[in-house]
């Protein structure tokens, strides 16, 4: 149940996706982005390299997240005797619309759905926040994963209305499949994900995002998780990356954002509804956070 709560509120963002081909003796160095990256093995078989000396083998149906501003390169099985950069590869759009990445001459070697992502709890809490290496799993023995991204391609390829949520929709389905496979598995590079099996951290997590506006504390939420002051800050950092009393901070200026975006309300009907006491501490912690003033945020939409 508590794993259900949490896929109901998950929200995905997808950027268009290409076919990269990476013929033998080549390998592709990719580029750092701000965002996860994700490749679907569709053919072939090979390795992902990144820092610190991780090597990871790939085959059909492996996907792969790499952490945001994280440089990793993809290489076919054998030597790689030659390396190109993503930029320096051939790059056309293929007769369906699709870019195609290609790296290097010879015989086929890796083909993959490359693409990037961005994966959100509550459209706050960054589910790859602290991936710090990359994920690979395996997905052979499930078909249905090869099939979503058959569909997503197809989504992408048809530029019909609708096609941009489909695509998101479907994506969010793969991340089922991938937390489905993780869940229990104390993975390391998602410890929310054994917190979720927390029932004291589901309680919390989702009391903050469901009503920041309330008058929570570190001592009261500590108190909703069932643990003493000290060691539910501790454990709540370690799964999530930040302290509890951050990710209020974090959901309160993320809903005024919104607000900011989408209604007429004053900036102090906006600060009093998000949670703040008052306009001053409201506009201080939102330049903060943003840069700007509310008021010369709302002006820039």
């Amino acid at each position: 149940m508590l794993l259900d709560k949490l896929l109901d509120n998950i929200g995905v963002g997808v950027q268009p996706f290409a076919i990269c081909r990476v013929r033998r003796g080549w390998r592709l160095q990719m580029a750092e982005v701000g965002e996860v990256h994700l490749h679907f093995v569709v053919q072939g078989r090979g390795c992902v390299l990144s820092g610190g000396g991780f090597r990871a083998r790939v085959a059909p149906s492996s996907l792969v997240l790499i952490p945001p501003r994280v440089k990793h390169r993809i290489e076919p099985e054998g030597i790689a005797e030659h390396e190109v950069g993503v930029h320096e590869a051939i790059c056309h759009a293929t007769p369906t619309g699709f870019d195609e990445v290609i790296a290097g001459e010879g015989p086929p070697g890796l083909v993959m759905t490359c693409g990037r992502l961005t994966a959100t709890y509550g459209g706050v809490l960054g589910l790859f926040d602290q991936l710090r290496e990359p994920l690979v799993e395996s997905f052979a023995d499930l078909p249905d994963v090869r099939s979503l991204f058959d569909q997503l391609l197809r989504e992408q390829d048809a530029g019909v209305p609708g096609a941009a949520r489909m695509t998101r929709a479907l994506m969010e389905q793969c991340l089922i499949h991938l937390f489905r496979r993780l869940h229990g598995r104390q993975e390391k590079g998602l410890p929310w994900l054994a917190a979720f099996g927390h029932p004291g951290f589901a309680r919390v997590v989702h009391l903050i995002l469901s009503d920041p506006a309330a008058p929570h504390t570190l001592d009261s939420l500590a108190a909703v998780a069932g643990m003493s002051r000290s060691a539910f800050s501790e454990h709540f950092h370690a799964a999530f990356g930040r302290s509890a009393v951050e990710l209020l901070r974090e959901t309160r200026l993320r809903l005024g954002a919104r607000l900011l975006q989408t209604s007429d309300l004053p900036v102090k009907a906006i600060a009093s509804r998000v949670g703040y006491s008052s306009r001053s501490h409201f506009s201080r912690a939102f330049k903060h956070a943003y840069g700007s003033d509310p008021a010369r945020f709302r002006a820039a939409e």
